[in-house]
């Protein structure tokens, strides 16, 4: 799936064409690939699909009508930038479905309220590797530990220093919380880290305060 740019040629495609879905939503014209829908294939995949159907759940169920109104003022007060570079407002359901769920990931409540603000991030963290291997975080620029939160971090693959753009795929690696965030954190013991070759790091900050927060990817390189 990918957001996609119309030229003035063919300014707007919509439906299936070929073995080609286009749709619309706040962010912008996706096209993905037509094809079956399939069930979530490891654990992981399926509990993220749970959340954001309870979530859904929640939202039409579960919030007051001045509830939603709020968090979709909120969401109209937002600006966002899509991948293409293009700005976008998102949705209150959205909105609500991007805090409930991590909120949930960290093990806590969904905030019904809607918070003052929607903006967190991007922050930019730096990771390093230290004498004895070891990949550590060694600053998180901005961020801030108040209010009360998370962040979680997943990495990718190792690969070579050429190829710079991070992965599709990334694999769950821990979760920090600022309450006892020690800086230098240790992300990995005894990293397999030689030269040439580089890591990339994705860090997602969640307040309990129901905030909405940008994922920030970093990269390691051993040169």
């Amino acid at each position: 799936m990918a957001i996609i740019a119309y030229t003035l040629t063919a300014p707007e495609i919509m439906g299936s064409i070929g073995g080609t879905t286009y749709t619309r939503n706040a962010a912008g014209t996706i096209a993905r690939r037509r094809q079956k829908p399939v069930t979530p294939a490891t654990a992981t995949q399926q509990f993220s699909a749970n959340l954001v159907a309870h979530c859904s759940q929640q939202w039409y169920f579960k919030l007051t009508d001045a509830q939603r109104v709020a968090w979709n003022a909120l969401g109209a007060g937002t600006v966002w930038t899509n991948r293409l570079g293009d700005n976008y407002s998102p949705t209150g359901l959205n909105l609500y479905i991007r805090s409930a769920t991590l909120l949930l990931y960290y093990g806590n409540s969904p905030i019904f309220a809607a918070p003052a603000t929607a903006d967190e991030g991007p922050y930019t963290f730096t990771v390093a590797l230290d004498g004895a291997s070891d990949i550590v975080l060694t600053a998180i620029g901005t961020c801030i530990a108040t209010p009360h939160g998370y962040v979680m971090v997943w990495w990718s693959r190792q690969q070579r220093a050429s190829r710079y753009c991070p992965p599709a795929r990334w694999t769950y690696l821990k979760t920090i919380s600022f309450q006892t965030l020690a800086l230098p954190e240790t992300l990995v013991a005894a990293a397999d880290a030689p030269a040439g070759f580089r890591y990339h790091f994705r860090f997602r900050v969640s307040r309990t305060a129901g905030i909405v927060g940008f994922p920030n990817v970093e990269s390691l390189l051993n040169p």
